[in-house]
């Protein structure tokens, strides 16, 4: 609820303008306008207690004892952020984090307030190569080694400000969605495509809390049975007024899930602004922790006015998905109209393959400074990025090239010329 942009969350309210935490998650809406105003705050406490996790997980700010005179500082990185500042005034002084985390480098500086302690967890895939201010965080005064535990190097400080530097896993590339949109008077909607996932014998509808609207007439497998009905009709439209429904796609072909590549959603009804597109989708690896890929809000045909509008057809691209096991879409009751015609849903994609090490080989061109470098064991379809360092006790990695593999083997032309030593590294998404 964190990062999800629509209803129920945080970021709903704040993309509608918030700069306060409300009372209500649906305080406003677009489709119903204000609540009620006999409980209706915009600056209210309630929902506050996001701010603990904030604090604690993504700052990693937490008390080893109480006062605050022992601090564990222990950041989350994984929790879809690049970056976080975070600052607490405690009872012995002001305690503040600020991490980065980009390129495979991770960045954090710490402040910790007078006559206290703490334990620094520094995430790592190079321990021996971590640095504080500069220098190697072994032999940096006032920092002593304390262990390793799961991918953190641990170390004991007192009070002061310390700047840590260390090489993690370098972060996938973003999710990428492209929308389009189309509107229909009538005739026919284009073939649904073949291959949608929906349809396959081993998905299964797992939750479903949608509710229909008065004039539905269809059982809810009308809307993934893979038969569009007709714009400007309902003859395959299952009317919803709000809800959700999530899909179990399974594990795949190689027990990893789905590479999710695009998702079509169709609505079609007679001419009243029923037929507007207005949901979210989000997808999951596991079912219980679900992360947003887009929402959609297309309204060609404004409830209620009659404008020829008969269905709609929202397309959402996608890149950078893979391992989906789950998908689900959101319905906000707020924006439905009381019944929006949905005629079906549909998702495309391929079994996600796992990923192997790639294999680097370089061969100099004769006579000439530059070099073939060649990479074999790529995962056809998988998104890779070359990366480069002068120095492998650095966590300074320099993006060379991003790529998809087309083929099991790919060559790159470099050149030697001003880099007397270079290092390379290819990692895949």
């Amino acid at each position: 609820m964190l990062l999800q942009q629509t209803y129920p969350s945080w970021l709903y309210q704040v993309n509608l303008g918030a700069t306060t935490m409300w009372e209500r998650w649906d305080g406003w809406t677009p489709g119903a306008g204000f609540e009620s105003t006999i409980m209706n705050s915009f600056n209210h406490y309630a929902f506050g207690s996001v701010g603990q996790y904030l604090y604690s997980v993504v700052g990693g700010i937490n008390l080893a004892s109480p006062g605050y005179k022992t601090i564990v500082i222990q950041p989350v990185t994984e929790a879809g952020l690049t970056w976080a500042d975070t600052s607490y005034n405690s009872t012995r002084g002001l305690i503040s984090t600020a991490w980065t985390n980009a390129g495979g480098a991770f960045k954090l500086t710490v402040v910790i307030p007078p006559n206290t302690t703490a334990e620094i967890y520094v995430p790592t895939t190079h321990a021996s190569a971590i640095t504080e201010s500069g220098l190697p965080a072994a032999s940096s005064p006032g920092v002593t080694y304390a262990g390793f535990s799961n991918g953190c190097a641990i170390y004991a400080v007192g009070s002061g400000q310390y700047v840590w530097s260390s090489a993690v896993a370098a972060l996938p590339p973003p999710l990428a969605v492209t929308e389009t949109d189309a509107v229909y008077a009538g005739g026919s909607f284009p073939a649904l495509p073949r291959g949608d996932l929906l349809t396959n014998a081993t998905t299964t509808v797992v939750a479903n809390t949608i509710t229909v609207g008065p004039e539905n007439h269809l059982p809810t497998s009308a809307l993934y049975d893979g038969n569009i009905g007709e714009p400007l009709t309902t003859n395959r439209s299952y009317e919803i007024s709000g809800g959700a429904i999530t899909f179990y796609l399974g594990p795949g072909a190689n027990g990893i899930g789905y590479t999710i590549t695009n998702l079509n959603t169709y609505t079609a009804w007679q001419d009243d602004g029923r037929e507007d597109a207005n949901y979210a989708v989000s997808y999951s690896s596991d079912g219980a922790n679900f992360s947003p890929i887009a929402t959609v809000a297309y309204n060609p045909s404004p409830y209620p006015t009659k404008d020829g509008t008969g269905g709609t057809l929202t397309s959402l691209a996608v890149a950078n998905l893979t391992g989906v096991q789950y998908l689900q879409w959101n319905f906000s009751a707020a924006q439905q109209n009381g019944g929006v015609g949905y005629t079906e849903v549909a998702a495309f994609g391929q079994a996600s393959v796992p990923m192997t090490p790639a294999i680097l080989g370089a061969t100099q061109l004769t006579g000439l400074t530059n070099f073939v470098m060649n990479i074999s064991g790529l995962a056809p379809g998988q998104s890779y990025t070359l990366q480069s360092t002068t120095n492998l006790a650095s966590d300074a990695w320099s993006t060379e090239t991003n790529f998809v593999a087309t083929q099991a083997a790919v060559a790159f032309t470099n050149t030697t010329s001003n880099c007397p030593q270079k290092f390379y590294r290819v990692v895949g998404y």
